[in-house]
Parts: structure tokens; C-alpha cells; sequence
């Protein structure tokens, strides 16, 4: 694909990966898995287990388009935004808290600090890894732009090798995280996943690989995941074991290889909704952080969200998918909307600074 034609398949799966993030978070703090029960668990589980991806889809994005626009080098205002963005939502949120007289989970009077160092303090574990991570965006850039197609694949199956299947293997045998993965929590594993991201929108031999296939894999990686989940993983607790759910996490091989099948097919879509259909998903497309922000504040998640979808539970199992998907989008809109106003007020904000500064140049030059 040429470097200056935008790839509306990558936008629409950013869109895709949201919902997916939170239909982990309706499943799990909404309480929605703790509360099901026979079939319904099932139905739930397997929708969690298909969600898992969606994490490393975000991350391997990130390596997708900085392969392609060399936006690594623009990661210093890029931080910096999402900084902006993180302490914005931290202080709109915690007023609103406050009137609403939500119990104060941010710590007190450290709260003021937290208010503004969001990175720091971890307030979004993603937000804190991502910005971690993209230190070394520049260096990984470099050296993507120095290996032959050959290299960049070896590069990238090594680093699953290691990073997912290694991982997976010793956490399956001793219950130990051999390179401090965290479980996908952590900077070195959004690293990798940048890495393979970029790699995959480098090497053109990839495209050989059938969608139709591609899209069959990722459903059996999720099958995978569940038959283990329900039946390796049940046995191992039996007997004694405390290392099971190896396949659920996003480290996992299985969780791995369904987003990066994902990431191919959604990238070959080729999207013709007119200019204005396209301006609208690229501006949902860069909101969707802002919806992450939002619904995953510890003011809203640890709260209103903890144990609000429970009712989901009342469905039938045929209704179930569509009642957690149906949330997941409204959610989106809601947020959507909430991040889009956000970012009008910001654009409106450094338009009135400009003119304020070339207004005065004008005037000291006069």
C-alpha cells in the first residue's frame, strides 16, 4: 500500500479492538462472568476468551502504522497528549465524583498529585506501559529500517518464540514468568507486539496468506483457548496445580496468532464509504483512546461499572452475545462522543494560542 493513502481497515479495526476492550471489562469488573451460570457461562467465557486479542491488537496497530508513517518520530508530542488527555479526564472525572459523592478511590489527599502525574501512578496500566514502551519506538524504527525482508521475519518469529511461546511454556511446566511479561501488563510486552506489528506491514510475503485462512485461524486459536480453559486447565487445578489459565492471558500463543490474523485481514479492507464516511472513522478511530480513558478511570471503573452489567446474566444464551455487543457499542457512542468534544475544546484552545502569539508578532514587528 502506498505510504500516502490512509488504510481505513486499520482504522476500523482500532474501532473493532475498543469494543472488544470493553466487552473484556463488561465480562469482568462489570460482573457479568460472575454472575452466569450452565450454558450462559459458556456463551460468556467464549465471548471473553474471542475478546482476549484485543490488547495486542491495540499494541500491534501501534507498530503498524509507525512502520508505515514514521509517526515514531513524532513520539515526544504524542506522549505528551496522551499525558494532557490522561490528566484532563483525571481532573473532569474526579469534580464529577466529587458531586456525585462517589467514595474517593484515587488516595486521598495524594489525590491532587495523582491528579497529575496519571503515568506515574499507573491510573491507566495501558497509558503507563504505552508510555514506557514508546521511548523506544525511535530505536526499534532503526532497526526495522536496516533488515531485509528475511531478517524482519526471523526478527519477528523469534520474538513470538521467545516472548509468547517460551513464555507460555514455563509458566504451563513451573508456573514461573520467565522475562517478567507480566501477563502482557507491561512495557517490554507492548515492545514486542510494536515490533511484529511493524514487521507484518514491512513484509509484503504475508500477503500470500488467504484472508478466508487467516480468519479460520483466529477462530480455532479461540477455540483453543476455551477447550484449554475448560478442560486442561480445570485438570490442573484438580491435581494440585497453581499455574493454570496458560492460554488466558495476552502472552498466550493462541491469543497472540488471533490478533495478528486479525490485524492482516482488517488491513487488505478496502473501505469506500465517500469523504465525509471516511472522516467520520478516522475521527472515531483516534477517539477510541479517549474511550478507554474514560470508562476505565478507577472513579468510574472501581464504582458505577463494577457489577453494573450483572444483569446481562438474566439473557438467554442466544440473546447473550447480542445484549454484551449491544452495551459495548453504546458505551462506545457514549464515550465517543464525550472524547470527540474533548478534542474540539483542545483544537479550539491551540487555535486561540496561535492566534494570540501571531497576533502579538504581528504587533512586535510593527
Amino acid at each position: 500500500m502506498e505510504a500516502s493513502k490512509r488504510n481505513y481497515g486499520i482504522d476500523l479495526l482500532r474501532i473493532f479492538a475498543m469494543v472488544l476492550v470493553i466487552v473484556l471489562h463488561i465480562n469482568g469488573k462489570g460482573g457479568l462472568l460472575a454472575t452466569t451460570t450452565g450454558t450462559s457461562e459458556h456463551v460468556t467465557q467464549f465471548l471473553e476468551l474471542a475478546a482476549y486479542c484485543a490488547v495486542n491488537l491495540y499494541a500491534l496497530i501501534s507498530g503498524y502504522v509507525g512502520a508505515s508513517s514514521r509517526g515514531h518520530r513524532r513520539w515526544i508530542s504524542a506522549t505528551l497528549s496522551l499525558w494532557i488527555a490522561g490528566v484532563f479526564y483525571n481532573v473532569v472525572i474526579s469534580l464529577w465524583s466529587r458531586h456525585a459523592g462517589l467514595e474517593d478511590v484515587m488516595g486521598g489527599r495524594l489525590g491532587i498529585i495523582k491528579l497529575f502525574t496519571p503515568i506515574s501512578n499507573r491510573t491507566w496500566w495501558y497509558l503507563s506501559a504505552y508510555v514506557g514502551a514508546s521511548f523506544f519506538f525511535p530505536f526499534i524504527a532503526a532497526l526495522i529500517d536496516r533488515q531485509d525482508e528475511k531478517e524482519q521475519l526471523m526478527g519477528g518469529l523469534l520474538s513470538f518464540l521467545l516472548f509468547s511461546c517460551m513464555t507460555t511454556y514455563a509458566r504451563m511446566s513451573t508456573g514461573s514468568d520467565t522475562f517478567n511479561l507480566g501477563n502482557g501488563y507491561t512495557a517490554l510486552w507492548l515492545l514486542v507486539l510494536y515490533y511484529i506489528g511493524a514487521v507484518i506491514k514491512r513484509c509484503q510475503s504475508i500477503d500470500s496468506l488467504p484472508s478466508w485462512v487467516l480468519l479460520l485461524a483466529a477462530g480455532f486459536m479461540v477455540f483453543i483457548s476455551y477447550y484449554w480453559f475448560y478442560h486442561i486447565d480445570e485438570v490442573i487445578v484438580k491435581e494440585g496445580g497453581s499455574f493454570a489459565r496458560v492460554l488466558y492471558n495476552y502472552t498466550s500463543p493462541t491469543i497472540f496468532i488471533c490478533a495478528v490474523c486479525l490485524l492482516v485481514v482488517f488491513s487488505r479492507l478496502q473501505i469506500q464509504l465517500g469523504s465525509r464516511g471516511h472522516t467520520v472513522l478516522t475521527r472515531v478511530s483516534h477517539a477510541t483512546f479517549g474511550v478507554y480513558l474514560i470508562h476505565v478511570h478507577p472513579l468510574i471503573f472501581e464504582q458505577p461499572w463494577k457489577g453494573s452489567f450483572a444483569w446481562l446474566s438474566e439473557l438467554s444464551p442466544a440473546l447473550l452475545p447480542f445484549g454484551v455487543f449491544g452495551c459495548a457499542l453504546c458505551v462506545l457512542a457514549i464515550c465517543t462522543i464525550v472524547e470527540l468534544l474533548r478534542q474540539l475544546l483542545f483544537d479550539s484552545l491551540a487555535s486561540a494560542v496561535r492566534t494570540v502569539f501571531s497576533a502579538s508578532g504581528a504587533v512586535s514587528d510593527n
